[in-house]
């Protein structure tokens, strides 16, 4: 049977946990992902209406491994982590952005280690956008090999992976065009 690795991976953390030292595992978070981004969720309520205990929120991304090495590796239990499949639905779940019915956290109250901007504003992702299709139409836009470099260059592959059936209809008639 095949293991399964994978670059993302979230979880939740209690500061007053029996089976970890919190603060420990927070810096070893902070030493194990590339990027890493975490939260003090203080204001969640249940189905109830009451409060529940604080408890922190954490993404963080890496080179492919293990849920197992994971967990080894910030000394906490596997079953206190979980692989990430959307890394931006993730990281905008931190300050319930999407989840209207939640308490929504400001995103300054985000802890982490990279810039937040591509994840919670519209009009940045739209600036990259048009700076896409400004780049097709230009010369500098040879073949779909460029296209992705230029992306890869400017750290907007994501960009050009979400709105890929609007680029390639774009690229399509661009290319013809010349």
């Amino acid at each position: 049977m095949a293991v399964t690795t994978c670059r993302s991976f979230l979880g939740i953390l209690y500061p007053d946990a029996e089976n970890y030292n919190f603060d420990e595992v927070l810096d070893r978070l902070k030493l194990f992902f590339s990027e890493w981004a975490y939260i003090v969720h203080d204001m969640d309520v249940d189905e109830n209406g009451v409060l529940k205990k604080p408890h922190i929120h954490w993404v963080g991304q890496r080179s492919a491994c293990t849920l197992d090495f994971v967990a080894t590796s910030l000394e906490i239990p596997e079953n206190d982590i979980e692989y990430c499949r959307k890394f931006k639905r993730s990281i905008r779940y931190l300050v319930h952005k999407d989840s209207p019915s939640k308490f929504q956290y400001e995103v300054d109250k985000i802890v982490t280690s990279f810039d937040l901007t591509k994840y919670f504003d519209d009009d940045y992702m739209n600036n990259m956008l048009d700076e896409i299709v400004d780049f097709i139409f230009s010369d500098e836009c040879t073949s779909f090999a460029s296209l992705y470099g230029f992306c890869s260059r400017n750290g907007i592959q994501y960009i050009l992976t979400r709105n890929f059936a609007v680029i390639n209809t774009l690229f399509r008639e661009r290319m013809i065009e010349k």
